[in-house]
């Protein structure tokens, strides 16, 4: 569900149900941490100090607290460019509604990050929304239609079908049209990505619970299925990166449940692309197809396009959000006005060399975190966000989009949250070793 704000002149902002249910989220952890704070009394004070000058031992607890603190120095600072943006901004008040909602998405996940049980309802969610997802989408390619959705009254995607001009499809050289599956997104880039998301829910439920859930396995494997059906050539790259990460970190990991899953995910790709071949070779390969070179056309002319606004703006960018305003003031009558598919190159357009920098800065500390990660969910978490951050270098949607900021949102808090639990834990181990 949506509502659309309007204003006079440039700027159209939309308020999603899905923003109304952050904003609360933040609104009720703002209230615990206020009430927890004035319940501390002199004792607990003092605890605290105690437990605090035990931690400072740890030059390992030193090291996680100085990047957790660059990590969050890092994010501010990238908020508070954001929104002094609007001062020099294409359209002010196009940024202003962006970076407003930038810091809603923050506070969300340093919400979801001191939330521990946010994990089981967060992925009992994501395997609800990827089963009425895989649904909607191989009805959608199996009738080559959306049409079927009318009755729901959905803003998106539509009544599609392959002969409409301007829908995503996988065009053969003999000039077939194939219709994308759309699920109930705007795009199947949007599909595949928030397939890969939902996928964590599955991927949990059978390999960190204390026995294997195979019903989340066969939801794993249509979820697969789904993605492939999107022919999202960054959600697959993204679907390749998560599984790899989960083979390197399989130390960590029950190996035989790890072995099942990934052996169903390659026999699942196979018996999915197999019968699809052309359309993949196709969407893979530089084919001689008119959608596909226009694609690739219109990335690289983007790509050059945002280049041209850093060399332009180098210091301050055009403002939050104004990368497709900007492109509308000199774009030729038919060009593609969108934005550049890559969050750097999208990131250094809207905000310059130093927004560049810190969004540069954020995606090395989450690496090295990422590298880190030791405890299954932990892994999961990570695994997951190394492949958005995949998905984030051919793709814009996780920046320029309001639903996609909260999706990474999302994955970002409960990243956050089962690293600082893996982290509470092992102090906590620590403090007791040297109290004893």
């Amino acid at each position: 569900m949506a509502c659309a704000v309007e204003q006079p002149g440039h700027f159209r902002g939309t308020i999603f149900l899905s923003d109304a249910l952050a904003l609360l989220a933040v609104i009720l952890w703002l209230t615990v941490k206020i009430s927890n704070m004035s319940l501390r009394g002199p004792c607990s004070f003092a605890r605290s100090n105690i437990l605090a000058k035990v931690d400072i031992a740890s030059s390992h607890t030193i090291l996680r607290s100085v990047q957790g603190k660059m990590l969050l120095a890092m994010t501010c600072l990238l908020l508070s460019l954001s929104s002094l943006s609007v001062l020099w901004s294409t359209d002010w008040r196009t940024s202003i509604y962006f970076s407003l909602h930038l810091w809603l998405v923050f506070l969300f996940i340093l919400s979801l990050r001191d939330w521990r049980a946010a994990w089981k309802p967060a992925m009992l969610g994501f395997c609800a929304a990827l089963s009425f997802q895989v649904i909607t989408g191989i009805v959608e390619f199996a009738t080559q239609s959306t049409g079927f959705l009318n009755p729901l009254r959905l803003n998106w995607p539509g009544p599609f079908n392959p002969s409409i001009h301007g829908v995503s499809v996988v065009q053969l050289t003999d000039g077939l049209r194939i219709l994308r599956a759309y699920g109930t997104t705007p795009h199947p880039n949007i599909l595949g990505g928030f397939a890969l998301i939902s996928l964590l829910g599955p991927a949990s439920l059978f390999l960190v619970n204390k026995k294997p859930n195979y019903p989340a396995l066969i939801l794993f494997s249509l979820g697969i299925t789904l993605m492939a059906l999107t022919f999202s050539r960054s959600a697959w790259l993204g679907l390749i990166v998560f599984l790899l990460l989960l083979i390197l970190k399989s130390k960590h990991l029950e190996r035989k449940r790890l072995f099942l899953l990934l052996a169903t995910s390659l026999m699942t790709i196979i018996l999915t692309l197999y019968p699809l071949r052309e359309l993949v070779f196709t969407r893979i390969s530089n084919a001689p197809v008119e959608t596909e070179q226009l694609s690739t056309f219109e990335r690289s002319w983007l790509n050059q396009q945002a280049l041209d606004m850093i060399r332009q703006h180098p210091l301050t960018g055009v403002g939050i959000g104004s990368f497709i305003l900007e492109l509308a003031t000199y774009g030729l009558p038919g060009a593609s006005i969108e934005p550049v598919h890559n969050i750097f190159l999208l990131a250094g357009a809207e905000l310059g060399i130093f927004g560049l920098i810190l969004v540069s800065g954020l995606f090395i500390s989450i690496v090295l975190n990422i590298i880190k990660a030791q405890t299954p969910k932990s892994i999961l978490a990570s695994s997951l966000l190394a492949g958005l951050g995949i998905i984030n270098l051919f793709d814009h949607y996780f920046w320029s989009l309001a639903p996609g900021r909260l999706m990474l949102a999302l994955a970002l808090g409960l990243w956050a949250g089962s690293i600082k639990t893996t982290y509470s834990r092992l102090d906590g181990s620590s403090i007791m070793q040297k109290i004893d």
